[in-house]
């Protein structure tokens, strides 16, 4: 790049110049744009619609809550094994396996 000579030993480079208080643009701002536009887009869409199967499995879940609560008391996992118990019971009982509710909850 040619460099301008100016008087008293100064040198100024001939590659264009910004004004003061200007950054250069970079190149990926645009696409970083973008990016976070459609991310803003994918996290505000409605969740998708629960399988028949799932909405068993969450009525299911609610159903052998209460009844280990009624049946246990109120404390539940690992302060109370009663009720755990009592509610991986039921839940198989409905015909949760053990590895599903696993996946679920666990």
């Amino acid at each position: 790049m040619p460099i301008e000579r100016l008087g008293a030993g100064q040198r100024r480079s001939a590659a264009r110049s910004l004004p003061a208080g200007r950054s250069p643009r970079l190149p990926g701002r645009g696409l970083l744009l973008g990016a976070l536009a459609a991310l803003a887009l994918c996290a505000c869409a409605p969740p998708r619609p629960l399988t028949f199967e799932e909405q068993e499995a969450y009525m299911a879940k609610q159903q052998c809550s209460q009844e280990a609560t009624d049946m246990a008391g109120p404390s539940w996992g690992g302060e109370n094994p009663y009720w755990t118990d009592y509610f991986v019971m039921c839940m198989n009982r409905f015909g949760i396996s053990d590895a599903a509710l696993r996946r679920m909850w666990y």
